[in-house]
């Protein structure tokens, strides 16, 4: 574990100006790092070039082991009380501003927090003695303002940092108590252990690439800084001398590291390319240093900037288009898109080509501009409410707080059941469920509200359940229409989309497929429209590697509506 042992510490904010090559050229980059020193007890902010001259800006608080939100505009950081024996989370702008205590747990040392992709969570280590002078040493996380903390029960160890998949990568305990690297899903699942030796393996931090993890281990003998392949191969030494090196921190373009050392007898911090060489001292009597990972550059961004409504995308016509090809990662299967009923909000689900493994991810419409961030590892095929305040989940759900998600909780025994399988539920502004089930030859049920109680699930009739693969229905906010997909006769081949109207005394209409221009003899399921009711989105699967959003007006559906 990685206690921070300083008796008086401040924090600084490093500008350094660092020349990167390319294949052809070299291009200045600016970048931020923010460490702790000894020299003062002030948190205090230096703006340094590369050349060394600086100047100081004071903030007049006190902390340490900084972590940066990922805009840049707020750290993490513990403080001590009582005499030492009680460490606490805080947090506090960037200028040192709006300071707040986020955790009071009397005789724990609670520290190493570390930011969730979306800035939302903080996920934080907990060490202290049980009754029988044991150290028991925990990882927690809790919203980023302190509420909704939690412990992840199945995670014993410390020094915790997000995958931008919403993954942590953290030094776990086993095997006598040593410590190794090991990766697990937020919720404390899949626990993959990366390294495996007799050593003490402390402090990862995964490449803002995502490629390669780097970490401290005492494996050679004293503590140095060690890289290895996000899966845990290629475990790689970087320095190599008689003193210890500690707590590496990626640049953003993920070539660089820097590190705390006593190579020249104090503690320092130090700059290296990530394969080892060109180690240089940047900052005496320091230690401590974490990189902001927001590349301030005057170099072009490699992805297109998305500014305007829908993500800055030409609305469609009646002919459908793929979802902003330019603006969503080709790298990945994107799918499942909802808007957020002010717009500004857009969330979807993600597979990664690589391991396979799927995530939630929100682009934000801020200033005008839409900027992307991971929320974690998908949980069913997530939909909001009408009102905006119930993101569904399957048999899950999460509330929308004053920063941002609640955890993920149960929809309750009527729903939350084991013989169920239900992957997609809507909901109406009404209150009204609809949803799928994959364990029961997959079917559509319906639950409403009557007399301010919910009703029992129900089977909807044949008009909806017939075919196979029924699933992933969809209820209009004012329940004039459920669409939904399933493989039927007379259909184009593989899954359809199908539109089924509400009818006068309050029956389901029959089946209509919504026809050649929609649907093709690939797969296309998942419908889903707008909340201000002008397009149609929907998933369309060709292949592994051709798969995506599409969106159309959503004119077609008045079209199909029976006169």
């Amino acid at each position: 574990m990685k206690y921070v042992k300083i008796l008086s510490i401040f924090l600084i904010l490093l500008s350094v100006n660092a020349y990167c090559q390319n294949s052809e050229k070299s291009k200045s980059t600016s970048y931020t790092i923010g460490y702790a020193s000894i020299e003062s007890g002030n948190v205090e902010i230096y703006q340094r070039n590369i050349e060394g001259t600086s100047n100081i800006k004071s903030t007049n608080e006190k902390g340490g082991y900084l972590a940066w939100s990922p805009d840049g505009k707020h750290f993490a950081f513990y403080h001590k009380y009582d005499e030492k024996k009680t460490w606490s989370i805080h947090t506090m702008n960037s200028d040192g501003t709006n300071r707040k205590r986020l955790t009071h747990e009397k005789n724990k040392w609670d520290n190493s927090p570390a930011w969730s992709p979306d800035g939302r969570k903080i996920v934080f280590s907990r060490a202290y003695k049980d009754t029988d002078k044991n150290w028991q040493k925990e990882l927690w996380i809790m919203n980023s303002d302190g509420s909704e903390q939690a412990q992840i029960e199945s995670l014993n160890g410390g020094g915790p940092y997000f995958t931008s998949d919403g993954r942590i990568v953290y030094h776990s305990e086993f095997k006598d108590k040593k410590n190794e690297i090991s990766i697990a899903d937020i919720d404390g699942n899949n626990i993959i252990h990366l390294t495996d030796n007799e050593s003490e393996d402390w402090h990862p931090e995964v490449s803002p690439d995502g490629k390669q993890i780097a970490f401290m281990s005492d494996r050679d003998g004293n503590h140095e800084i060690y890289v290895m392949n996000i899966d845990g191969s290629n475990q790689k030494r970087l320095t190599n001398n008689d003193v210890d090196d500690w707590y590496p921190s990626w640049s953003p373009d993920s070539s660089k590291l820097i590190f705390s050392s006593l190579r020249d007898g104090e503690k320092g911090i130090y700059i290296m390319n990530k394969d080892g060489d060109e180690i240089r001292k940047i900052i005496s009597n320091a230690t401590s240093p974490a990189w902001l990972k927001i590349h301030q550059s005057n170099s072009q961004d490699k992805l297109p900037v998305l500014e305007g409504p829908y993500l800055g995308q030409k609305p469609p016509g009646l002919i459908p288009e793929v979802f902003a090809p330019s603006g969503l990662s080709t790298e990945h299967r994107d799918g499942n898109g909802f808007f957020t009923p002010d717009m500004n909000e857009f969330y979807f689900t993600r597979r990664s080509f690589k391991d396979g493994k799927w995530s939630l991810v929100v682009f934000k419409s801020e200033n005008n501009r839409w900027r992307e961030s991971v929320m974690g590892p998908r949980v069913g095929r997530p939909i909001i409410t009408p009102d905006g305040r119930t993101m569904h989940l399957g048999k899950h759900y999460m509330e929308r707080t004053e920063t941002g998600w609640s955890e993920v909780k149960s929809l309750g025994p009527m729903f939350d059941r084991e013989d169920w399988g239900i992957m997609r539920l809507s909901a109406s502004a009404k209150g009204t469920y609809v949803f799928d089930d994959a364990k029961n030859n997959n079917v559509i049920r319906i639950s409403a509200i009557k007399d301010g109680k919910r009703e029992e699930p129900k089977l909807l009739g044949k008009k909806i359940n017939t075919g196979k693969w029924t699933a992933h229905p969809f209820i209009a906010p004012d329940e004039s229409y459920l669409m939904w997909d399933s493989e039927r006769e007379g259909g184009y081949g593989d899954s359809d989309l199908y539109i089924s109207f509400r009818q006068k005394d309050g029956s389901w209409g029959a089946a209509i497929n919504l026809g050649d221009t929609i649907n093709t003899n690939a797969w296309e399921g998942g419908a889903y429209v707008t909340p201000d009711g002008k397009y149609l989105f929907f998933n369309r699967y060709i292949s592994e590697e051709n798969a995506g959003m599409y969106w159309v007006d959503a004119q077609i559906i008045e079209s199909l509506r029976p006169q």
